[in-house]
């Protein structure tokens, strides 16, 4: 069995941390595209206000790594987020039991667009401009393999909602930027 030495343990540590921060740099100054997706485990998601343009809402089916389930399919163009919390737990962690990874940015100052999610439930107050009810999903654009062609669709165009709850089960986007991003990992279940 080898050994590593404490010289190389700190600098393979070291150079870890420092990609991380990097990244995590990245992301928050919008720079770096964001793709949330935890084989399996959904994302508890919270804001006390959302201001969103361009917005497309039907249902289709989301994959995972674990499985497929049925979604809320929402598409945003860009989108202003107020106090966003994101928390997912992870069960059964050896040693520590349940954990929980959160991710929190409080204040109006997290932007993003291109935004695609999965929810498995989402709710809250909402005032929607230029609603439109029933156009079909083939009809908004381009149509992935998930994507019923024929499902009926409402779209959206200056929206708010808050607050807001939802359960997420994917999530992308092309931009992300986050002022104050603060992230923790605490032993239990804590969600937002």
């Amino acid at each position: 069995m080898s050994s590593v030495h404490k010289g190389r343990f700190v600098v393979i540590v070291g150079l870890g941390l420092l990609a991380v921060v990097t990244l995590g740099g990245g992301i928050a100054q919008g720079k770096l595209p964001m793709n949330i997706v935890v084989s399996g485990q959904r994302f508890t998601g919270s804001v006390s206000a959302v201001e969103a343009q361009g917005i497309q809402v039907y249902p289709r089916a989301a994959e995972t790594a674990a499985d497929a389930s049925a979604s809320i399919a929402v598409h945003i163009q860009q989108v202003r987020l107020t106090d966003l919390c994101l928390s997912t737990v992870a069960h059964g962690v050896p040693f520590l039991g349940d954990v929980t990874m959160g991710i929190r940015a409080p204040g109006d100052g997290t932007t993003a667009s291109g935004i695609t999610l999965d929810a498995a439930s989402l709710g809250g107050a909402i005032t929607a401009h230029d609603a439109r009810l029933g156009a079909e999903v083939s009809a908004l654009g381009e149509v992935s393999e998930l994507d019923p062609p024929h499902a009926s669709a409402i779209t959206a165009g200056d929206s708010s909602l808050a607050p807001a709850r939802v359960e997420i089960i994917s999530l992308t986007a092309t931009q992300v930027a986050i002022d104050k991003l603060a992230m923790s990992v605490e032993k239990g279940a804590v969600g937002c």
